[in-house]
C-alpha cells in the first residue's frame, strides 16, 4: 500500500458555493410557500453582529403571528438567542419552535431540533475517494433532522 498524504488547508481557504444572500433567499421562498414570514431586517441586524438583547425583544414583542427560531447555528441560539429570550421571562424551547443546525452538543444539551449535516460522513466518503476506493463523483448525502423537542 502506498503512503498518501492529504493537506486539509482548512474551511476558509475557498468561499462557500452558496452565500449568505442565497441562503435567506431560499428560505424566504420555501417560508412563503407555506404562509410563513421572515424578518430580513432582524436577520441583517443579527448577522452583523447587533446585539440581540437590543433587537430580539422588539422583534419578538411586534410579531403578530407565533415565531419560530431557525438558527444557522446552535451555538448561536444558545450563546445569542436563547439568554435574551430567557431574560424577557419566557421559555424559547416551549414558547417558540426552534430549529438549529450542526447537531452540536448544545442542541443535545437544550433539547431542540436541529439538521446533522453529517461530517463525520462526508470526511470518510473524501478519503475514500482521494484513495480510489470510492470512484462514484456523484454522491448525495443530505443532512438529517434530529428531532428532540416536543414540537
Amino acid at each position: 500500500s502506498s503512503a498518501f498524504q492529504v493537506i486539509s488547508p482548512g474551511f476558509a481557504a475557498e468561499p462557500s458555493r452558496i452565500t449568505i444572500d442565497e441562503m435567506l433567499a431560499f428560505f424566504k421562498k420555501y417560508a412563503k410557500q407555506e404562509g410563513l414570514e421572515v424578518d430580513d431586517s432582524l436577520f441583517w441586524r443579527m448577522h452583523c453582529d447587533a446585539p440581540a438583547d437590543a433587537v430580539l425583544p422588539d422583534a419578538i414583542r411586534s410579531s403578530k403571528v407565533p415565531t419560530g427560531i431557525y438558527s444557522f447555528s446552535d451555538s448561536f441560539f444558545a450563546s445569542r438567542i436563547l439568554p435574551v429570550i430567557r431574560d424577557m421571562g419566557m421559555n424559547p424551547l416551549e414558547d417558540f419552535a426552534v430549529l438549529g443546525n450542526f447537531n452540536t452538543e448544545q442542541s443535545e444539551m437544550l433539547g431542540f431540533d436541529t439538521f446533522d449535516h453529517r461530517v463525520e460522513e462526508i470526511a470518510e466518503i473524501g478519503v475514500r475517494m482521494l484513495t480510489g476506493e470510492i470512484t462514484e463523483k456523484k454522491i448525495l448525502l443530505p443532512p438529517q433532522l434530529i428531532h428532540r423537542s416536543n414540537k
